[in-house]
């Protein structure tokens, strides 16, 4: 109901839209009495703890440079009294559309030292003994799957 009445204001105050609001609530299936009622009541009392937490959360990340989730984001609500469930915070954050980003961790430079990726993109050190074991584990599986074009000819 409230998102239909919320669609229908929208609707209403755009300046470019010709129909009148007893016909976007009709078309909608919603009462026309029930639209100006709820339209004249002040903000519930939840909606008005809502909004001042939306605040809250948004000064939290921002003051984590987008980093922080909604678990911290819940602790450091916690450490300033604000009584809220982590639930509550991560449906804001969804809400809101703030996605932590988490740095990656630091690697430093790998010098001198022969390094692969594997078929899954992790980061290998192969040493010279584990080098080998991965030129003959190719070499078995290039024997039992060839991947040469004619070899996989009909009889």
């Amino acid at each position: 109901m409230k998102a239909k009445y919320k669609y229908v204001d929208s609707q209403n105050n755009e300046p470019g839209n010709t129909n009148p609001v007893m016909k976007m609530c009709c078309w909608l299936q919603v009462s026309t009495s029930g639209f100006y009622h709820r339209r004249g009541r002040p903000p519930s009392a939840t909606t008005a703890r809502r909004e001042v937490l939306t605040a809250r959360v948004h000064h939290f990340f921002e003051d984590s440079d987008g980093t922080y989730g909604y678990r911290r984001i819940h602790a450091d609500l916690a450490d300033e009294g604000t009584e809220c469930s982590p639930e509550l915070v991560r449906h804001i954050m969804r809400d809101e559309h703030l996605i932590a980003c988490q740095p990656r961790p630091f690697r430093g430079e790998v010098r001198g030292r022969h390094h692969r990726y594997s078929h899954l993109g992790r980061f290998h050190l192969l040493g010279d003994r584990h080098r080998l074991l991965l030129k003959e584990s190719c070499r078995l599986v290039h024997r039992r799957f060839p991947c040469a074009p004619n070899s996989f000819k009909t009889r």
